[in-house]
């Protein structure tokens, strides 16, 4: 029609233009989703190879040391315990891997590459110190790079240098990272322990090259059952995971304990630690979707029997804390029977595992696989049995200074029990408000130091009380898959543990480290 008018030639050219821009934006996003797909059925073709490189090293058994070959690995908790046994075992056992990235914050005044410095001159790098010679911190830092960050926080706070990093580089993660703390707060126990692992979940996912999830957990995640014959395998608890978390984040400190201490006697579980790191594990057998994870439980886990240093505990909480206020005459008594048993275990032993479940993750692709690394059901030992050894140590070698008698009773009656540890609880009470009231600190400071100590006497009461056997059966079957000459460098169990030998070692790292 006259009365319509036609376009302009500038408004033709318009749109040819955003049809052009269009067609170039579809092809570039076309390009994205292409390579997108390349990444993709290149790491599909590398498992495959890898899976072909352990079905034809079977017959000899599986060589853990291939399996990190030109490997990147993300680790968290590298400053713990655990984390650094971790970080040593493989840097000493798998020269060929490629990168381990540790996530680590700055704490105390010192900066993240500060720590990692400190974490160099730990006695746990003697070893390495020795082989490496003068090399040793050129190849530390060569081998070891730090992510500054906090796993606290979203995307744990790494810039997006970082996160990218991670995301196109990383074929391995491990979470060792957690809060072993039994009396915390429930809003902080569960974002040490389970919003951490959530975001760590979230992160792995995100990796386009990832072979799988390493999580350190503990056995005591099922100290709720009322069997003492306990599997390798998920219990379903019943918490509602998004109440848990709604209420604990709504209610005010005073009515959150309150919360908390009415959960934990619901479902039958003795502090928020063992509550925590349940729902986690639950987490991941919900939504790791086609990631393959390892669970690594460990039971009570003491100092280190073999390598890379004898004895060494690294920290002095849990058992080590406990056998410290033996020697020192800070704990004379523990509620519990003397034919009960304690689960303990090595500490290398544990790393052992955490590095052993990565090659073996072939054998439970796309699946959740749970292993136990205890003694309960290999080669138990009461609690009369650990301290006996205690005392008679440090009656033959008493600690600098201290002036107490060494002494230690075990009481079985809960009544008595409560009660010794009330009273001294009161007593420790009144010291600390007259200590406050006439202004000295430091006196002050040590009386604080011995309550946390009565509390940890509080906590262990379940564990001194009760018995459980953890089954092996998973353990024990990858430490057959091994070469012979790994099972000697990565012993998963204490089967033939000579007890009095050990708790030697172990009593004398409890005071020396």
């Amino acid at each position: 029609s006259p009365l319509m008018a036609s376009p302009s030639p500038s408004e033709g050219s318009m749109e040819r233009s955003v049809v052009a821009k269009q067609q170039a934006m579809s092809g570039l996003l076309d390009l994205v989703n292409e390579n997108d797909r390349l990444r993709e059925r290149i790491r599909i073709l590398e498992r495959e190879l890898e899976e072909t490189h352990v079905a034809l090293s079977r017959s000899e058994g599986v060589t853990v040391a291939n399996a990190y070959v030109d490997k990147t690995l993300f680790l968290t908790g590298a400053t713990g315990f655990i984390g650094t046994l971790v970080l040593e075992k493989i840097l000493r056992t798998c020269p060929d891997v490629k990168k381990v990235l540790i996530l680590c914050r700055a704490k105390r005044g010192k900066t993240p590459y500060q720590r990692l410095v400190g974490l160099m001159e730990s006695p746990a790098f003697d070893l390495l110190r020795r082989e490496w010679g003068t090399e040793f911190r050129e190849r530390m830092t060569t081998k070891v790079q730090v992510l500054p960050g906090d796993i606290e926080k979203p995307d744990f706070g790494m810039d997006s240098e970082a996160q990218e990093h991670v995301r196109f580089h990383v074929d391995y993660v491990i979470h060792c990272a957690a809060s072993i703390r039994f009396n915390t707060p429930l809003p902080d126990a569960l974002r040490d322990n389970y919003i951490s692992s959530v975001c760590v979940l979230e992160l792995a996912k995100k990796c386009v090259a990832l072979r799988g999830l390493v999580y350190v957990s503990t056995c005591y995640v099922n100290a709720h059952l009322a069997e003492e014959n306990v599997l390798e395998k998920i219990y379903p608890s019943g918490i509602d995971r998004d109440k848990l978390l709604e209420r604990a984040w709504q209610l005010n400190p005073d009515d959150c304990e309150t919360y908390s201490k009415r959960i934990q006697k619901k479902f039958k579980f003795p502090n928020v630690y063992t509550l925590t790191k349940h729902v986690t594990e639950e987490m991941f057998e919900e939504n790791h979707g086609d990631l393959t994870v390892a669970i690594v439980r460990p039971s009570i886990v003491t100092g280190v029997l073999r390598d890379p240093v004898q004895g060494w505990v690294g920290n002095r909480s849990g058992l080590s804390g406990v056998v410290l206020g033996i020697g020192t005459g800070l704990i004379n008594f523990l509620p519990g029977n003397e034919e009960t048993e304690l689960d303990i275990v090595p500490g290398d032993m544990v790393a052992n595992l955490v590095v052993v479940s990565i090659p073996m993750m072939s054998e439970h692709h796309g699946r959740v696989q749970v292993y136990h690394v205890c003694s309960s059901s290999v080669k138990p030992i009461t609690i009369q049995d650990i301290s006996k050894p205690v005392v008679g140590y440090y009656k033959d070698h008493p600690i600098e200074g201290v002036n107490k008698h060494v002494s230690f009773e075990l009481v079985s009656n809960k009544i008595s029990a409560y009660y010794m540890i009330q009273t001294r609880r009161f007593k420790l009470f009144i010291a600390s408000f007259m200590l406050r009231l006439m202004r000295q600190w430091k006196r002050y400071s040590k009386v604080d130091k011995i309550k946390g100590v009565v509390a940890e006497l509080m906590s262990l009461n379940y564990f001194t009380s009760h018995k459980w056997t953890f089954e092996t059966h998973n353990t024990q079957r990858i430490f057959k898959k091994l070469t012979a000459e790994d099972r000697q460098i990565f012993p998963l169990l204490p089967t033939d543990i000579d007890w009095e030998e050990y708790l030697w070692l172990f009593i004398a790292g409890c005071t020396s480290h």
